[in-house]
């Protein structure tokens, strides 16, 4: 019996370990299962997260392009200047050489009108230096010349003056000589007068 009771164990034993094999294998199986499923299920939501966020992204950029294609329209149409630049910079993208060459006229041409504008600048600050000097001179010699007239007339007024006093002492002198012609054809009158009577 001893023997039965140790074949009874041992077969308990098989049992038992088979049990517990079978049940790891049925709890690797279950994990395994469920682990697969979480992995699909989290594939299936990023994707769907993945897809969202891949339409409002795609949404935002094709506004944001509709935007941008509106405004750049308006920007064209209002300001048809601009739309001839772009073609001018397009064309010299697409030809290197030639918007080099043009490129750098155009910066020599730049340079020519701001240097000539500088000079501009540089004429018409020396001028507006040079106007109160201007101004100085031209009242010390408008002071001058004034004063030089003021004192011609009255250099002529003096001569004026002395030429009248001149004269009339001339007058004077003149006037004494008729008064004593007078006086003496008046006696000479008197005494012809008195020998008639």
């Amino acid at each position: 019996m001893t023997i039965n009771l140790a074949n009874i164990n041992l077969s308990h034993w098989q049992n038992f370990t088979q049990e517990i094999k079978q049940n790891i294998e049925n709890l690797q199986h279950n994990l395994q299962n469920t682990t697969t499923e979480t992995i699909d299920k989290s594939k299936v939501f990023l994707e769907n997260k993945w897809h969202i966020s891949e339409t409002i992204a795609n949404d935002i950029l094709s506004t944001m392009i509709t935007s941008m294609t509106h405004t750049f329209n308006n920007l064209l149409s209002n300001h048809p200047h601009i739309g001839q630049i772009v073609h001018i910079v397009t064309w010299g993208i697409n030809h290197p050489v030639r918007g080099m060459i043009i490129l750098l006229l155009v910066i020599a041409i730049i340079f020519s009108i701001i240097k000539a504008i500088m000079r501009v600048i540089e004429t018409a600050s020396w001028s507006i230096l040079k106007v109160p000097f201007i101004l100085l001179k031209g009242s010390i010699l408008g002071s001058f010349k004034l004063w030089k007239k003021t004192r011609a007339v009255q250099q002529t007024k003096e001569q004026r003056l002395l030429e009248i006093n001149r004269r009339l002492g001339e007058l004077h002198t003149e006037q004494q000589q008729l008064l004593a012609e007078a006086s003496q054809l008046i006696s000479g009158l008197h005494t012809s007068d008195n020998r008639i009577i």
